[in-house]
């Protein structure tokens, strides 16, 4: 009998040891041109989101929290390798050359761009492979063709993955190549990923895993599965476009709801980091306009996302001011997972987090020299504290605004606080030459 209980008693200290080393899983909801107020938890009245929502209670809703540009190209290479864009080179939406092409009448020359995101950088998915995580990214890719696909960037499993930048419809053939994405035929595009995230979940459920979730939604074509589309069109029959957007938006939070019913089925939720956000700023107005000017441009509009971490490593219930960057979620992501991030230009948000404390303060900067199909002109930008420094290299201008007291970027303060735009552009002039970053030259 002793012998007995002894047994069961090792059997038992055997699993609690498992089940505290076992590593945790890590989603990233990464959606497409979804603006800062985009959902209900940052404020959208007319979109139904209750799961995102739900999420945003169960964790930490950031409110400053930004992309690394005001696009989708070199937003996902930052965020995937916790680099800048001039650090891998990928400042503008690819292909590049293509939208070299499309502003070659406009004043200022735009900076070449690579074909893709070199494999010679580390990604996340990278770093978690190397940490016996199974690892897979479901959904637009857009870093470049087959010598820069996912499969060489660290993901074992890759459904769609081409470097098409959107969806040419939301029903199938949902790409340009019919055979990356395979549907039923009434099928919709956020609804196929969802079946076959729910099937990778299924079959790592028992090994730690990294889930690269880039949603096509809510970029254009626009539009919602039948039973969300009928629903928005009964709400908005005179605006066909925000019932479109409307529905699409329900479909991720649908996405994500059925994501964290399976993960709680499995019994695998608590061990779990869920991180939320968007790849730049909204192109739908009612979702920006709060602030200035949208996707494509180096103000708020452009760069402002929501971001939401829940799960394993977060002290949940909170909402946070601080200022970050999804370049932090390379040090973030992996110190959570236990594992060695290389060095890069993030910063370990893991104090934040667990509630312990804050970050040490820092600048965050951006670069964006190109031209956007979204009216966006070639720009840098500084953010220190609670003021911003824009520079405009079309016209030369310097604008600084104070964020806490004009989000809006209303009230340009260059000329009334000198000293302080001398310092901010010093900084910003210095960052720009120590990334080697390529400064817009007029034609």
């Amino acid at each position: 009998m002793n012998r007995l209980l002894s047994v069961i008693l090792c059997a038992g200290f055997v699993c609690s040891v498992l089940a505290v080393e076992r590593k945790p899983n890590v989603i990233i909801f990464y959606v497409d041109d979804m603006g800062w107020a985009g959902v209900g938890s940052y404020g959208c009245g007319f979109i139904d989101t209750p799961e995102i929502d739900r999420l945003a209670s169960d964790g930490v809703r950031f409110t400053n929290a930004y992309s690394p540009a005001p696009n989708c190209s070199p937003s996902r290479a930052s965020m995937l390798t916790g680099l800048y864009p001039p650090r891998h080179g990928i400042t503008q939406y690819l292909p590049g050359n293509k939208a070299k092409q499309n502003y070659k009448k406009r004043p200022m020359e735009q900076a070449d761009l690579p074909p893709g995101l070199d494999p010679k950088f580390t990604t996340l998915a990278d770093v978690f492979k190397a940490g016996d995580y199974a690892t897979a990214s479901m959904g637009k890719w857009h870093l470049g063709g087959e010598n820069y696909s996912p499969e060489k960037q660290g993901f074992d499993v890759v459904v769609g993955g081409t470097d098409e930048g959107h969806h040419s419809k939301v029903f199938p053939p949902y790409l340009k190549d019919p055979d990356a994405l395979k549907g039923d035929p009434d099928e919709h595009i956020t609804h196929c990923l969802q079946r076959n995230a729910l099937t990778f979940i299924e079959q790592h459920a028992d090994e730690p895993f990294f889930f690269y979730m880039p949603f096509y939604s809510v970029h254009t074509p626009f539009g919602g599965n039948k039973a969300l589309q009928a629903k928005y069109d009964r709400r908005f029959p005179d605006d066909k476009k925000k019932a479109d957007y409307c529905a699409m938006t329900e479909g991720v939070d649908q996405f994500v709801g059925a994501v964290r019913a399976k993960l709680k089925e499995l019994e695998i939720d608590q061990n779990t980091l869920i991180v939320f956000t968007s790849d730049n700023g909204g192109v739908f107005d009612e979702t920006c306009e709060a602030l200035r000017e949208k996707k494509g441009h180096v103000f708020e509009g452009g760069i402002r996302v929501p971001c939401i971490l829940a799960g394993k490593g977060v002290k949940g219930g909170r909402v946070s001011d601080i200022p970050i960057n999804h370049i932090d979620f390379m040090p973030t992501l992996a110190g959570i997972a236990g594992l060695e991030a290389p060095a890069g230009d993030g910063v370990d948000l893991r104090p934040i987090l667990e509630g312990a404390g804050k970050i040490p303060e820092r600048d965050l900067f951006w670069h964006y020299p190109h031209y956007a199909n979204s009216g966006g002109k070639p720009g840098s930008v500084i953010r220190r504290g609670d003021y911003k420094l824009i520079h405009l290299y079309e016209n030369d201008a310097w604008e600084l605004y104070n964020l806490n007291e004009d989000l809006a970027e209303s009230s340009d303060l260059a000329k009334e606080q000198p000293e302080r735009t001398a310092i901010m552009r010093k900084a910003l002039e210095s960052w720009l030459q120590e990334m080697g970053a390529v400064i817009p030259k007029r034609r």
